[in-house]
Formats: C-alpha cells, sequence, structure tokens
C-alpha cells in the first residue's frame, strides 16, 4: 500500500491523484491512503519527514536516510534528477 502524509490538503490531494495514476500506469494495485498530519507532536508520532511524505509499503520513498533527517511538520523538498519538487 502506498500512503502519503500530508500537512495541507493541497499537497496531499495533488500527490495522492499522481501517486495513484503512477501506480494504475505501473500496472499496480491502485491502493493509496492519504494520511492527515495536524501538528508538530503528529508529525513526531506518525514519523512524518515533511509534506508530503510518501511511503510504500511502510517505507519511505526515499529510503531510510530520508528518516535519519528526523521528523517534521514542515514542507518537504525531493530530488527530482537535476531540480527539486516538493
Amino acid at each position: 500500500m502506498a500512503a502519503v502524509g500530508s500537512a495541507t490538503e493541497a499537497h496531499g490531494d495533488f500527490h495522492f491523484d499522481t501517486r495513484r495514476e503512477a501506480l494504475r500506469l505501473e500496472g499496480l494495485r491502485e491502493d493509496v491512503a492519504l494520511i492527515r498530519v495536524e501538528s508538530e507532536g503528529d508529525a513526531q508520532t506518525k514519523r512524518f519527514v515533511g509534506s508530503p511524505t510518501i511511503r510504500i509499503d511502510g517505507a519511505d520513498m526515499e529510503g531510510a536516510v530520508a528518516e535519519k533527517k528526523g521528523y517534521a511538520y514542515a514542507c518537504r523538498v525531493y530530488a527530482d534528477n537535476d531540480k527539486s519538487a516538493g
């Protein structure tokens, strides 16, 4: 299952829809859960690296190194080849 954690509805909706589409295009199950993160404490409890956090079968899509940065109720930036996205 893929899970998208988001501190804002806009992030969650966008990434929720795009991840579902990516799974569909790969011929995989479109089993995606949107998980709301509402506070700094919630971010710690839910192991939220930043908005958006995308996990597949419980693992962060950037691997264990992402969680070493710590958890935060904040925006998250992903590396996308030669640019940043998120």
